[in-house]
């Protein structure tokens, strides 16, 4: 075997370790008790055009239905969000995001930007832009091809 590391493993080993490293960052600046897979279902919430199903949420983020059944009872207690019957099943539920969830998103929003200023100010905007395409292109494949 070679010294030669293989592209491939190092990249997504790169990705993984970026993830934890920004992950970490983040669920300490986010406001409240806020962790950054909160963060996420809200601003997949936010952005959605229709409520959610659990199970809907756990297919989009490709966790198991019961860490999306925990994550989601957390941010009811913190009433960030809204779960509500479902008219059209009489065992189902939907979630919405409540307007003190949509306050909360926005304030993390703008705390993000400072979480990673200094990685901005050694490397610069371009740097980070430069990256985008490609990491955008790997992002699209993978999320097309789920399997």
């Amino acid at each position: 075997m070679s010294d030669k590391q293989d592209p491939i493993f190092e990249f997504f080993r790169s990705v993984n370790i970026i993830q934890s490293l920004s992950q970490a960052r983040l669920d300490q600046a986010l406001p409240g008790d806020m962790l950054l897979s909160h963060f996420s279902v809200l601003n997949h919430l936010q952005h959605s055009q229709k409520a959610n199903s659990p199970a809907e949420l756990a297919e989009v983020f490709r966790v198991a239905r019961p860490s999306m059944t925990n994550t989601l009872s957390k941010l009811e207690k913190m009433g960030l969000i809204k779960i509500s019957a479902d008219p059209n099943d009489g065992r189902g539920k939907l979630v919405t995001i409540s307007t003190a969830g949509s306050k909360s998103l926005m304030e993390a929003m703008q705390i993000m930007p400072g979480v990673f200023a200094e990685l901005v100010e050694q490397l610069g905007p371009d740097f980070f832009a430069k990256l985008l395409p490609g990491i955008n292109k790997v992002r699209d494949l993978l999320d097309n091809n789920r399997s």
